[in-house]
């Protein structure tokens, strides 16, 4: 039924299409975009205005005469230029310029005969405009106008890079003794008491009269010898003796050595690393360590625990680099060097207190306590030990540089593998002695390393940064106060950074400690720290030999 409607349908629209004349409100005119139908049940088909309604018998359908909207078709060649339009009315005249200037004044004439004044003739045409006269000089500068709104700030440049440490004040001399009291006044004498009696003496009986002289007897026997009479006289002194051989020297001054490696020598832009056996070969008999005099201009690498003596005098223009001294070899505990107590995990080590570390002057080969790592960490090895003395005076220059660091900790990541972070070694030791002046003008560090960041490969619990090794100990002893006036840097390293998003946190390893304490590793309550600083220490004696005896 609805197909038979369908083709009467269309005969209808046909029907619009050849302009049937519509009675109602469409017009002959009228675009539209559906038609209204009405059938009946007959199958009578009537066309409804826009507005109409069909009736009770008959049912309603709309045809829509216009489809969706097409696909934009390609765009077709450009058409050739049209012909040029009709000029367009000229427009209404503009305003008139502005006036020239006034030309300038012909030459006057000489004077004619005054003839009869004739009538007035008309105004003859104005003449031409005379030249633009050449500009007049440039008016005075006008008032200066409103500042403009002040411009948008422009980006922010990056970061500079860190400043030199500050130089460490020196420690303060150490107060005067207080002024002994004055003795209090002596004790009046006591009274001294009477004398005893003297006992009476008994009377002496007279004498009886001398009897008559007897025979002599035999000599009886010879009595004991009687004291010895007085020294006499000395006599005069013989001739000296030869000298005797000299005796050993005296032990202070062996302290700086006996000078038989003769004098050492490291040049501008030459390097010796006494850390390796070829290093050492070349010194050729002087690995005794005991010159005449030390003068560095290049590199000289050391080992930790290194003792250099001079009989004269120590110059440091170049650099001394001093390598690492105590050790974590993971499965075990680190050595905690000169440090009172180890670093574990977390925890980082203790540090000594400023007397302690006055006192250790002849430190060991495990200076800065190590950090603590696991068995795949690296890095976090303790600074090592330096001594310098000299019987004459040790300089180092302002382009001289002490190197006695700790360690960094390392992070060497492993996929699928949750690694915490290795605290940073403990900085080192140097002491320097000298029997006549100490000028420090370069650069001395003994610094703690910087604890490694963790690494969560395997996205369970976060894995903690490590902990900052404690600052190092730099000590200057000499007969009169140190002249300081370079940089002493003796501050602890920064801890690392966690990884992982999870709230459950494996801690990261301590610091290792040295003058200051180890900072700890980072925890599930709170960040790694960095460790704390070290000392820095200057001594006034009159023997600075004298301090380093044990």
């Amino acid at each position: 039924m609805k197909t038979k409607f369908t083709g009467k349908l269309l005969a209808a629209v046909l029907v619009v299409l050849l302009g049937i004349n519509i009675q109602g409100s469409w017009a002959a005119s009228t675009v539209v975009d559906f038609i209204q139908i009405c059938v009946s049940d007959n199958g009578k088909m009537n066309l409804i205005a826009p507005e109409a309604s069909c009736a009770a018998n008959q049912r309603s359908y709309t045809l829509n005469l216009k489809g969706d909207q097409g696909p934009v078709g390609p765009r077709g060649e450009t058409g050739p230029a049209g012909p040029a339009g009709a000029d367009g009315a000229q427009g209404p005249a503009g305003p008139a310029g502005p006036a020239g200037p006034a030309g300038a004044d012909g030459a006057q004439g000489p004077a004619g005969t005054a003839g009869a004044d004739g009538a007035q003739g008309p105004a003859g045409p104005a003449g031409a405009d005379g030249a633009q006269g050449p500009a007049g000089p440039a008016g005075a500068d006008g008032a200066q106008g409103p500042a403009g709104p002040a411009g948008a700030d422009g980006a922010q440049g990056p970061a500079g890079p860190a400043g030199a440490d500050g130089a460490q004040g020196p420690a303060g001399p150490a107060g005067a003794d207080g002024a002994q009291g004055p003795a209090g006044p002596a004790g009046a004498d006591g009274a001294q008491g009477p004398a005893g009696p003297a006992g009476a003496d008994g009377a002496q009986g007279p004498a009886g009269p001398a009897g008559p002289a007897g025979a002599d007897g035999a000599q009886g026997p010879a009595g004991p010898a009687g004291p010895a009479g007085p020294a006499g006289a000395p006599g005069a002194q013989g001739p000296m003796g030869p000298a005797g051989p000299q005796g050993p020297a005296g032990g202070g001054d062996s302290l700086y050595g006996d000078g038989s490696a003769g004098a050492l020598n490291v040049p501008v832009g030459s390097t010796l690393d006494l850390t390796t056996a070829s290093g050492v070969n070349s010194l050729q008999g002087k690995a005794n360590m005991q010159f005449t005099s030390i003068t560095i201009g290049g590199t000289l690498i050391v080992p930790s625990g290194t003792l250099l003596r001079a009989t004269e005098n120590i110059l440091i223009t170049g650099a001394i680099s001093v390598a690492t001294g105590a050790q974590d070899n993971g499965p075990g505990s680190p050595d905690s060097g000169i440090s009172l107590a180890e670093a574990g995990v977390l925890n980082g080590g203790i540090g000594v207190a400023y007397l302690q570390a006055a006192q250790l002057t002849m430190p060991s080969a495990t200076a800065g306590g190590a950090g603590n790592r696991i068995p795949n960490g690296s890095g976090g090895e303790g600074g090592g030990s330096l001594v310098l003395v000299a019987k004459g005076s040790v300089t180092l220059s302002a382009s001289g540089t002490i190197n006695a660091n700790g360690a960094d900790g390392v992070l060497n990541p492993v996929s699928g593998q949750g690694i915490i972070g290795t605290g940073g070694g403990g900085g080192g030791v140097v002491v320097i002695g000298s029997k006549s002046s100490i000028t420090m003008q370069g650069i001395i560090r003994a610094r703690g390393g910087n604890g490694s960041d963790g690494f969560d490969g395997n996205g369970g619990n976060s894995e903690g940064g490590g902990g900052g090794g404690g600052g190092g100990i730099v000590h200057l002893i000499a007969p009169s106060e140190p002249s300081v006036t370079g940089t002493v840097s003796v501050n602890g390293g920064s801890g690392g950074n966690h990884s992982g998003a999870s709230a459950n946190m494996s801690s990261g390893g301590g610091g290792g400690a040295s003058g200051g304490n180890g900072g700890n590793g980072t925890s599930s309550v709170a960040p790694s720290s960095s460790g704390a600083a070290g000392h820095f220490i200057t001594t006034v004696a009159n023997a600075p030999e004298n301090l380093f005896l044990k």
